[in-house]
């Protein structure tokens, strides 16, 4: 169900990358998805445009993406509909957590 003006809106997004698992160029692959009220509305998965020194900074780099897609998201949407803060984003690495 897509929320009528006035209703609220709660934005997720989930982002992930995994490793140097380039076979020949050992680049990271990297995605995310976001969700708008647990349905999705956006994602994306392609390799990095750079070679990451560790799991940690594939993961930073993956971060950097879907926080600013996510804020994109949250600013078009706010045009249009009462979007709640904060944005939820959700990874899985505890050396890029903050």
């Amino acid at each position: 169900d897509f929320p009528l003006p006035g209703n609220q809106t709660r934005l997720t997004v989930y982002s992930d990358s995994d490793w140097a698992m380039g076979s020949t160029d050992r680049k990271s692959y990297s995605g995310n998805v976001i969700y708008m009220n647990g349905d999705l509305v956006g994602w994306y998965a392609h390799k990095q445009p750079i070679v990451p020194a560790s799991s940690t900074e594939a993961e930073y780099v993956v971060l950097s993406d879907a926080w600013k897609d996510g804020l994109s998201l949250y600013y078009f949407l706010g045009e249009f509909l009462q979007v709640l803060k904060p944005i939820t984003i959700y990874m899985d690495n505890q050396g890029a957590m903050f």
